[in-house]
């Protein structure tokens, strides 16, 4: 966290910039149709034991946006990761203007 106001508040809307992006890009459902289609057309035998888990890796991580669900739920799912997303930036920016001191004696 920096002294800085101006800096912190770049940087929030930096982060609020990327996480957007991230929720976006996690939610292209076009994306995610294509891979399973590719992988689904793959011999296990074509990929490495490595290529094969980073695909498996990968739907999965686009399952868990949702994308294997309907339009509505999908679109649902997006809108609680655009929520968790704005909840998390609004913390750290909370955290790093936090100014409370909380004094002890060499006791405490």
């Amino acid at each position: 966290a920096s002294t800085d106001k101006e800096l912190r508040d770049a940087a929030t809307e930096a982060d609020k910039k990327l996480s957007a992006y991230d929720v976006e890009a996690g939610s292209r459902k076009d994306v995610y149709q294509a891979l399973a289609k590719t992988a689904a057309s793959l011999q296990t035998s074509e990929l490495s034991p490595e290529q094969h888990r980073l695909v498996e890796r990968i739907l999965r991580d686009f399952r868990r946006q949702g994308l294997d669900l309907g339009e509505k739920e999908a679109a649902r799912v997006k809108a609680i990761n655009e929520r968790i997303s704005e909840l998390g930036i609004a913390f750290s920016k909370n955290l790093g203007e936090e100014k409370s001191k909380h004094p002890f004696t060499a006791e405490e």
